[in-house]
């Protein structure tokens, strides 16, 4: 799901976010995890456009968070429905791919996001997650990805 706003809608400023991943820590990606077994998920995301380097320069005069990255389950079906807690990006993360447009890439290392053995119950779940500047005054500036569908089992 593209951002808002979208990339390719004009060259002033766009963002988006890609896949969100998931495994146990040190291992592959997997998409089936045990209730009692901590895992991360993480995402990539870019903001783009002609005023983008400008931006992050802003944003370095303001030390803290620049970016958050909140991912959530969804249960299909009966279950829990919540944030699985939220990764906090700084703008000095994104590296610098030279355009046109100029455009800044924040890899899965930057957004990756531990969550503790049973936060889920057993079940089957959709990822999804909302990246978005911390500044209230951004907050239009979103990008969303949803998806994979992943199992809880029982420990």
């Amino acid at each position: 799901m593209p951002g808002q706003p979208e990339p390719g809608s004009n060259p002033w400023l766009a963002m988006d976010s890609g896949p969100i991943t998931m495994n146990e820590p040190g291992l592959p990606s997997s998409i089936v995890v045990g209730e009692n077994v901590a895992f991360e998920v993480s995402t990539e995301f870019f903001i783009e456009g002609f005023i983008t380097p400008v931006i992050i320069w802003l944003m370095s005069f303001a030390p803290g968070d620049d970016f958050q990255v909140e991912y959530f389950a969804e249960s299909l079906g009966p279950g829990d429905e919540k944030s699985l807690g939220v990764k906090q990006v700084l703008a000095s993360d994104g590296v610098l791919v030279p355009g046109p447009p100029p455009r800044y890439n924040f890899d899965s290392a930057a957004t990756t996001l531990t969550v503790p053995a049973g936060t889920l119950s057993p079940g089957t779940y959709k990822l999804t997650c909302v990246v978005r500047p911390v500044a209230d005054a951004a907050a239009w500036w979103t990008a969303f990805h949803e998806g994979p569908v992943i199992q809880v089992h029982e420990a």
